[in-house]
């Protein structure tokens, strides 16, 4: 019966550990800017949270279209007590398209892939902290791989990578 118990107690610390939204620092998440909550707006092209690291973890990243080719990228970041570190960090959204010659710049077209990065800015959309990109063109929209990972400028990419297969910005 001690045995089944400590099973339990083990568990629930497992669980309680994969939580988001814990407010471990409230006074630093009260503090971050308010943006516009547009969450109703976003297409979802991914929502089963992954984990970068022990310490960051996304919980679901949304796209903004905002004209013809414009998109902005939402990363919504689970409250950690570690959300400060994030932002000494970049993220990046890494796409290599079905027809990489549609890509506007010669450059994109020769290394088959394009990135999209952004700092991690911090601020607050409602309940949720997250991260905006910067709004940025895409051509083409089919994608056969898309890969997003933190990285540091000075030390490479932190963590583990994300790898969406099959997205389309066609919204």
């Amino acid at each position: 019966m001690k045995v089944k118990g400590f099973i339990g107690i083990i568990f629930l610390v497992l669980l309680s550990g994969c939580k988001c939204g814990t407010n471990e620092n409230s006074a630093f998440i009260k503090a971050l800017p308010v943006q516009e909550n547009v969450s109703e707006k976003l297409n979802y092209i991914f929502t089963y949270g992954f984990s970068f690291t022990d310490n960051f973890r996304v919980e679901k990243i949304g796209v903004e279209k905002i004209g013809q080719n414009q998109f902005r990228i939402f990363y919504f970041f689970c409250e950690t007590q570690y959300l400060e570190e994030v932002e000494s960090l970049n993220i990046a959204f890494r796409v290599y398209p079905e027809k990489p010659m549609e890509f506007e710049k010669r450059i994109d077209q020769e290394s088959k892939a394009r990135t999209i990065a952004s700092n991690c800015s911090l601020s607050r959309m409602a309940e949720n902290v997250v991260v905006i990109s910067d709004v940025f063109s895409l051509s083409p929209k089919a994608l056969k791989e898309t890969k997003i990972y933190l990285y540091n400028p000075e030390v490479g990419v932190v963590g583990r990578t994300m790898t969406i297969l099959d997205l389309n910005f066609e919204f």
